[in-house]
């Protein structure tokens, strides 16, 4: 069976949204942009218990900018590549690793919650 991700995702503001809201987001699986979060990381580690209680695998990848990413731009190829292996191994694992129900991608003061669908293709 393979997977596809879901079509355009909605745009929510954390702070306006009602726990129940989001329960029901998780629940139909709907892909959704989370926005004005406070601790990102506190509400991707909710999300991922709450998926875990529905039987689903999750997965977290921080998207944030680093000290280090900013450093790697100023600095000459080669020693920029060192501080970069590090991050390129965390892709590397992210490709290899098995496929999973949600990926949930922290930003600056916001997660993208991407949900994958059953297309209904056994040949995948």
């Amino acid at each position: 069976m393979s997977s596809i991700l879901h079509g355009h995702p909605r745009t929510y503001f954390h702070d306006l949204l009602a726990p129940d809201e989001l329960s029901a987001l998780l629940e139909r699986g709907d892909s959704f942009h989370l926005e004005q979060v406070a601790d990102p990381d506190a509400v991707a580690l909710r999300i991922q218990e709450y998926l875990l209680r529905l039987g689903r695998s999750s997965r977290v990848e921080d998207q944030r900018t680093s000290l280090i990413d900013d450093l790697a731009s100023l600095l000459p190829f080669g020693l920029g590549m060192l501080l970069l292996l590090p991050l390129l191994g965390r892709q590397a694992d992210a490709m290899l690793s098995p496929r999973t129900d949600v990926v949930i991608a922290i930003t600056r003061q916001a997660l993208a919650v991407r949900c994958r669908q059953a297309t209904g293709d056994a040949s995948a």
